[in-house]
Order: structure tokens, then sequence, then C-alpha cells
């Protein structure tokens, strides 16, 4: 792809908008600018995708939640979904501070995918989530079988040198749920 076929955030270094025929993708990267994943809305575009790079992952159709491994992937969503209604649930919900998060899980509205070393299998198979977001280490669904269809994303805001670029993943985060009213 040329230049012109990327359009950059402002501050963040760690994704990438990348155009994809007529559609888009986002491109996570590696320090460096080499691609760790390559995230496409629809199995259409990677299929035609001519210029992939690194891991390809198809987010899950008919859905528009996600699921966060971090409770900081929750504190990015919630400035542009104040009520949260696009997070589905996730690992580690004791560490959970956000009033909005905490009424979404006493509501019993969310699914709570339990933490290291007792994963909930069972409840990551019925939240039934566009995404999974997860670091790009120590992915708790590594090597389970039934789980290989599952989209998971990394994402590497944390390693984003400027508090502004960490700040543009909630734009990232809007585009995986399909919200272009952010982005």
């Amino acid at each position: 792809p040329s230049e012109a076929d990327y359009v950059l955030p402002e501050y963040a270094e760690r994704f990438r908008w990348r155009r994809c025929g007529e559609e888009q993708c986002m491109e996570i990267l590696r320090p460096g600018g080499e691609v760790l994943t390559t995230v496409y809305r629809d199995s259409a575009v990677y299929r035609s995708d001519v210029a992939l790079a690194g891991k390809a992952v198809v987010l899950a159709s008919g859905t528009s939640g996600l699921a966060t491994l971090s409770y900081t992937h929750v504190a990015l969503m919630e400035p542009w979904d104040t009520g949260l209604q696009h997070w589905k649930g996730g690992w580690f919900l004791e560490y959970i501070r956000s009033n909005a998060a905490l009424d979404r899980m006493a509501d019993g509205e969310v699914y709570n995918f339990g933490g290291n070393p007792e994963w909930n299998h069972e409840a990551i198979l019925m939240a039934k989530v566009r995404a999974f977001c997860i670091y790009p280490f120590g992915n708790p669904l590594q090597g389970v079988e039934w789980a290989i269809a599952l989209p998971v994303v990394p994402l590497v805001e944390y390693e984003e040198r400027l508090p502004l670029g960490r700040a543009e993943w909630t734009v990232a985060l809007a585009w995986l749920v399909g919200d272009s009213s952010v982005h």
C-alpha cells in the first residue's frame, strides 16, 4: 500500500487505519511500526485484502459488544459510551471502579469471565461479543481449541508514549463496535 492508503491518528503510534478497498481496516502496530494484527469489520474485506500484514482478526457479526481483559479498556470505552452499553463483560472485574460499569455489574448485565487461574469458559461463550480485547501477551484463550474462532484483538494502548496517544484508543474501540460518530 502507498502512504495515501493510511490514515494516522494524531497522537497514537501503535495503531493506524488502512484503506482496504471501499472499507478500512485497523492495523495494530508493534514498536517500530511492524503490524502485529490487522482487524477487519467483516470477512469480505478480509478475503479481498491483498496487503494483509500480521495476524488477521475478523470481528464477529451480528453483535456490538466488547469483552475486556483489562479494566483500563473499560475506561477507554466510557468517553464515547457513557452508559457502557457496548461493554459485555470481562476479566478481573474486582478492579473496576467506573460507576457505570459497577451499575451494569450490579444489574447482572455483564458477564464475569473470572481471572487467572480460573476462567469461566461458559460465560465467555455465552457473551457473544464482537471482539475480546486483550493484551498482546497472556491471552487466556491461547491454545484453547473451542476458542479458535473467537475474535481476539490485542490492545497496546499502555505502550503509547503520550497520554493523548492512549486517549486516541477510545476511537479505536468505538470503531470495533461500529460507532462511526466517534471516528
